[in-house]
């Protein structure tokens, strides 16, 4: 996945899964960001900093036969 910025590569730096109140559903939820320190979407120097700029996420449903 490339930045919508810099068209650089992007580092996936956490990946959880989520699911909303009163549902069975569960989600995964990918979070990429961008490590160009020229980019308006970087993301700094600590990837694990709550600070750091996210600069694209991705939301599948666990089970989905359609994951990219």
């Amino acid at each position: 996945m490339k930045c919508k910025l810099c068209n650089q590569n992007l580092v996936i730096g956490s990946g959880n899964l989520t699911t909303e109140m009163n549902t069975t559903e569960v989600n995964c939820k990918h979070v990429f960001f961008c490590i160009n320190p020229n980019c308006d979407n970087y993301a700094g120097d600590n990837l694990n900093s709550p600070d750091a700029k996210v600069a694209d996420s991705i939301v599948h449903k666990v089970g989905d036969s359609n994951e990219a």
